[in-house]
């Protein structure tokens, strides 16, 4: 990737024409409770709630969402709010859910709001949630508002191996 990159060459530009060529779309998706190189110095605590009650990690990653979506000629974005394989923090933890749940569904209307309207044309948003109504509610995903509001274009129910700690 690094060779790419020092011969001006953009690695993720060349995964979606590859995708493109080959007559597949290309959806980037990205891991929601990650900081994503997001100095740690701007959350200010992990430990008691969940990765996007923190207003810069949804910033920044709605940034980064916007930049896949309009500046790459990607199909879509996939948010993955599930946790991801061995386990990663929760991007909202049950504590959460009643305060940040509805901060967290108007973050997903920005994201859609920034896929759907991009200068190229309508991009898909999709999600990545528990497999459940009741898990979903636990952790603040108000799903059935997503889908009523056309904020996501497709769901992909996901459990990983052992819930979120």
């Amino acid at each position: 990737m690094n060779s790419l990159a020092e011969r001006g060459l953009d690695p993720l530009q060349i995964l979606i024409d590859a995708a493109h060529e080959h007559g597949m779309e290309f959806i980037a998706s990205l891991r929601a409770p990650a900081y994503l190189g997001l100095d740690k110095s701007f959350i200010a605590s992990e430990e008691t709630k969940g990765v996007m009650a923190e207003l810069a990690v949804r910033d920044s990653q709605l940034a980064i969402l916007t930049e896949l979506a309009r500046d790459y000629n990607t199909d879509g974005v996939e948010i993955d709010l599930s946790c991801g394989p061995g386990g990663a923090s929760p991007a909202l933890k049950p504590s959460d859910a009643a305060e940040y749940g509805p901060i967290l569904t108007e973050w997903v209307g920005a994201v859609a709001a920034a896929v759907h309207n991009r200068p190229s044309g309508r991009g898909l948003v999709g999600v990545r949630v528990f497999p459940s109504a009741e898990m979903n509610e636990a952790f603040g995903f108000d799903v059935e508002s997503w889908i009523a509001a056309g904020y996501v274009d497709y769901i992909v129910p996901m459990l990983c191996e052992t819930l979120c700690p």
